[in-house]
Parts: C-alpha cells; structure tokens; sequence
C-alpha cells in the first residue's frame, strides 16, 4: 500500500479493470460513490472488457431509461428484456472455462448471475465484494450512502504499469492488457495480489 492515510474516492465499477482495482489497492481508505453523475460515456460501471477466443471483447449490462429527474449511477435500474445475465456468464464461460483457476472461483461469481437485483449498484457492489478478497485488497472500502455527497479529493495519483502475465488466449492473441479483474483472477488466481503489487511498483 502506497499511502495508507490517504483516501481515493472511485465510481462503481462492473467487474472493474485491474487498473481500477490496482489504483485502489494503493490508498488506505476508498470510497466508492455511486450518487455521481451518470455519464453515458462513461461506461464504468456498466462494462467490462474481457478476451477470448476471438478477441477483446465488451460485455455491457442494459439498462432502462432514467426518469426525469434521476441522473445518478445509483438511479440506473438493470433492463432485463434481454437474457444477459446468461449472455456476460456464457461468454465468461467461453474465454475462461480452460483458464488454470476458472473452476476455482466460478461458482463464487456465477451466484451473483443467478440473483435479479433492480439495481445496477447492487450487481457491481456484489461482485466487488467477491473480487477485493481474492485479489487481495485490504482497504478499509466505504459505500456512499444513497442522497449523500462526497467531497473528498486527492491529487496523488500512483503510477499504473502494464506488467505482462499468464492469459490462456495469449499464443493466440497475443497479451492484452487493461481488462477485466476477472481475466487476472481465472488466469493467475492466488497469484493475483503479487501481480498488483508489481503494477504499483512498477516492476
């Protein structure tokens, strides 16, 4: 940990990149607000990127239309005409189900796409509860409670290095960086806070 007095306010985050959870990783304390404002070009904490068979590929929650009025990330309610809990798990499946540690960890997150929350939050809080521990992230995390604010800034922002792993497309693809957590944890599975670290330190 880089600063441990230091606290970092993030946005909610789908299955985060692991520049997302390498960046909090640094910092003693984390907020994660979800009352910030819905940018619909920010794709955070709606999307996650992963590689398979074919390539890079985006994975994106649907979501309904904000009411007037409701423009937060907290607002956002999961649109389910579509059957993309099914879609995200099968594509999972699809890139990582040879993975080393696939069969380690996959029923742990195919819960989380076997429950229906109205909420966009509570599917990206629920799989970030599920992430911090294995990659082993012990920061005191906060969640911004709904109407609240938070005022917090910091201008210490850690250096992110791309330091190359294991990916079991990668003879095929060649390595990718900026993924998905996810693709760190089928890929190296306890290994993955060693690998943070060296993001940090630059290695």
């Amino acid at each position: 940990m880089l600063f441990p007095e230091e606290t970092i306010v993030v946005a909610p985050a789908y299955c985060g990149s692991i520049d997302y959870y390498a960046r909090m990783s640094a910092f003693g304390h984390v907020i994660i607000n979800p009352n910030i404002r819905f940018d619909r070009h920010d794709h955070t904490a709606r999307r996650c990127e992963i590689v398979g068979t074919s390539g890079r590929l985006k994975l994106s929650v649907p979501t309904k239309k904000l009411p007037a009025g409701n423009n937060t990330v907290a607002d956002l309610e999961v649109d389910f005409i579509l059957d993309w809990r099914r879609n995200h798990w099968g594509a999972f499946y699809s890139a990582y189900g040879r993975s080393p540690f696939f069969d380690y960890y996959a029923d742990r997150f195919h819960a989380i796409y076997q429950q229906q929350f109205v909420r966009l939050i509570d599917y990206d809080l629920a799989l970030d509860s599920i992430i911090r521990p294995i990659i082993g992230i012990e920061t005191d995390v906060r969640v911004v409670a709904a109407g609240e604010s938070e005022e917090i800034h910091t201008d210490i922002l850690p250096t992110i290095a791309d330091v190359e792993y294991y990916q079991v497309w990668r003879d095929r693809h060649g390595f990718q960086s900026r993924l998905s957590v996810l693709d760190l944890i089928f890929n190296l599975g306890p290994e993955s806070p060693l690998l943070i670290k060296k993001m940090l330190k630059g290695e």
